[in-house]
């Protein structure tokens, strides 16, 4: 973070209070909402939204609006028979899956320890690894036995950070995280500075 002291201080605040807030029922629910948009397609619900929705039914509400990325008021309700959203008159069905039925265990088991993050890399420091660019990723991406591979479309915070070293195994003193020369990959070193957003598959 930069700026002025105080303004830092605020931000540092909010963040703490957001993690201690957020983190847990991420965590400790691994529930992943989306809606259907057509032809058995369906939109995982942004982090924001899918927090809020898997908060109303845990508290078994019926219904609960919520104000989506683009200022529109969605309603979602949870039915017996049917789970749905209504946005302007449509209806369209959501589904809510638990992480471990739709996630490869070897990527469920990483995202799930919250002691320690699984060192991935050492080039530019013992941490978890992220690029701007796919293709970075891609390189790293094993083929299964269907002959597809997964990525993470990932939400990272970065901070303050600096070109990290080979075998470091933590950020310098005030930073974050590490980077390279470029600045286009980018190191964390503590889980909750990572949230998987989406899970890709392709071929």
């Amino acid at each position: 973070l930069c700026g002025a002291n105080k303004n830092v201080a605020e931000a540092e605040k909010y963040f703490k209070e957001l993690c201690k807030e957020m983190l847990p029922q991420i965590r400790t629910s691994d529930i992943i909402w989306s809606v259907h948009v057509a032809n058995g397609q369906w939109e995982q619900y942004s982090h924001r939204m899918n927090t809020e929705i898997e908060y109303a039914y845990q508290k078994q509400l019926s219904q609960v609006d919520i104000v989506n990325d683009a200022s529109e008021t969605v309603h979602i309700k949870f039915m017996k028979d049917q789970l749905c959203e209504e946005i302007h008159d449509r209806i369209r069905a959501i589904r809510r899956q638990i992480m471990h039925q739709i996630l490869p265990d070897f990527l469920l088991e990483q995202f799930r320890n919250n002691s320690r993050i699984l060192v991935l890399g050492v080039v530019y420091g013992c941490g978890v690894y992220f690029s701007e660019n796919a293709k970075y990723s891609h390189d790293y991406a094993k083929v299964n036995s269907n002959n597809e591979r997964t990525m993470f479309l990932a939400r990272i915070l970065v901070g303050r950070t600096a070109v990290g070293t080979k075998g470091q195994k933590v950020p310098p003193p005030g930073c974050d995280t590490t980077t390279n020369e470029k600045q286009t990959i980018f190191v964390v070193y503590h889980d909750s500075q990572a949230y998987p957003d989406y899970l890709i598959k392709y071929k």
